[in-house]
């Protein structure tokens, strides 16, 4: 069955959607072979994911599909604990890309989305609160800095990240060491990502 779309302003006209088109090529084009296939697989279909989402009129499949993409990369086949290992690691990525960890208010914000993300994937109920626009342009932002990050990641390292494990110990690693640098606590303690 087909989820009410809750708000009318992700309606996408014939001229945006060439735009997110031609978008979407751009985005595929940095798969030119100079990345290990496993890992350029694993970014690929990231990036279909994330595609999908662009392209998605309902707001609750965009929410999803982006959390899809952004899994693909940062918790592939992890069982348990997965929300609290996706907001370790993109508090990594924010540290070693950008100096600083995130604000409590993102961790606050994409645990709050990814309950919404596991309300709609289990049969939940969303409990009141809608996925809004506001929800997809912080998550469609996100994603796509993750990917971009995670390419350059890749490329800088030649050839080193060959799979998307290697990738998360490569994050779990510089990220860890920049914070112990700079003597900050990461969203989520390794201890509590045991839980």
């Amino acid at each position: 069955a087909s989820r009410p779309i809750h708000d009318e302003g992700c309606n996408i006209s014939g001229d945006e959607e060439d735009g997110l088109s031609n978008y979407m090529s751009s985005f595929s084009n940095f798969l030119d072979g100079s990345m290990p296939e496993l890992i350029s697989n694993d970014l690929l279909r990231a990036i279909r994911w994330f595609g999908s989402a662009v392209q998605d009129k309902e707001l609750e499949d965009k929410l999803v599909k982006y959390f899809f993409a952004l899994e693909t990369l940062l918790v592939p086949e992890e069982i348990g604990g997965k929300r609290k290992r996706l907001v370790h690691r993109l508090g990594l990525l924010q540290l070693r890309f950008n100096g600083g960890l995130p604000d409590p208010d993102f961790v606050d914000d994409i645990d709050h989305l990814y309950q919404k993300r596991s309300n709609i994937v289990h049969g939940g109920d969303l409990e009141g609160e809608p996925v809004t626009k506001y929800d997809i342009q912080l998550l469609e932002s996100l994603t796509r800095g993750v990917i971009l990050n995670i390419r350059r990641v890749i490329i800088d390292n030649q050839g080193a990240i060959r799979n998307v494990k290697e990738l998360r110990d490569w994050i779990e690693e510089k990220g860890n060491q920049m914070a112990t640098t700079k003597n900050l606590v990461t969203p989520y303690s390794n201890e509590e990502l045991k839980d």
